[in-house]
């Protein structure tokens, strides 16, 4: 491996974190000159009204729930917190972002290594969309990220089942769903697919041992009868041992 190709592999990742903080802050100076960027109308005018209503003790206007209830009532705890000010919860969207960019950094990493990783990262980073929905009041760039961070999750459950494991792809489709309901139809294709990796595995695992007890084809050539060694005669007239029977040393 190169010095140069070490360093990428290095400090990519944190130049594609740097770049993608430096994109969207770019964006939202260029867009804060927008009357919607301060005023924001439709969606994100329906979320934050939401969570003026949850500050002003007004929350049961909207129970039942018109949307999935997480984003407004995360909003409202940051309004409640830094205030009412357009930069925090486009900061929010910000960290959420760089949470996506690590979590499809470690799943293609698993999958192709680290150089296809890092150009996935920066593709996600350089993504318009991306930029554009940081600049939102709306819950896509949380979903984003709880979306690949469940898909991490759950490969590191397939790949070694633990109960934190468990508990944490759980929790990331817990999350997701708050964001979008319909994330849960995820729920049971996740069950087939676990079903189907366990199936897989025990049978793998069942012919691996099948194997192991079965002798070779070729172990009679290899002992005699009386549970001695054989040998083999070489060239040089000096003994070669190859193997012994089951009970002697060697084999």
């Amino acid at each position: 491996m190169s010095s140069f190709q070490h360093k990428i592999e290095s400090y990519g990742l944190y130049f594609i974190l740097l770049l993608t903080i430096v994109l969207r802050v770019l964006y939202w100076l260029q867009a804060r000159q927008s009357f919607w960027f301060a005023f924001p109308g439709m969606d994100p005018e329906f979320y934050n009204t939401w969570a003026n209503a949850i500050l002003s003790g007004r929350a049961s206007n909207y129970i039942p729930f018109p949307r999935a209830p997480l984003y407004p009532y995360l909003l409202a705890g940051l309004k409640s917190v830094f205030g009412n000010g357009w930069l925090i919860p486009r900061l929010f969207n910000l960290a959420a972002d760089m949470l996506t960019v690590f979590f499809v950094y470690k799943i293609t990493n698993r999958i192709r290594g680290k150089i296809t990783a890092l150009i996935a990262a920066l593709l996600f980073s350089i993504c318009g969309i991306s930029i554009y929905f940081s600049g939102e009041l709306l819950m896509t760039s949380v979903a984003t990220a709880c979306a690949a961070g469940f898909v991490l999750m759950f490969a590191n459950n397939i790949k070694k089942p633990t109960c934190l494991n468990s508990a944490l792809s759980g929790v990331m489709l817990a999350l997701l769903a708050l964001f979008r309901p319909n994330a849960l139809v995820i729920l049971p294709v996740s069950f087939v697919v676990i079903l189907l990796v366990s199936f897989f595995r025990h049978v793998r695992t069942h012919k691996y041992e099948n194997n192991l007890m079965k002798p070779p084809f070729y172990s009679p050539l290899l002992c005699r009868g009386d549970g001695e060694k054989s040998y083999f005669q070489g060239n040089d007239s000096q003994n070669r041992h190859t193997g012994t029977c089951d009970g002697t040393p060697g084999f």
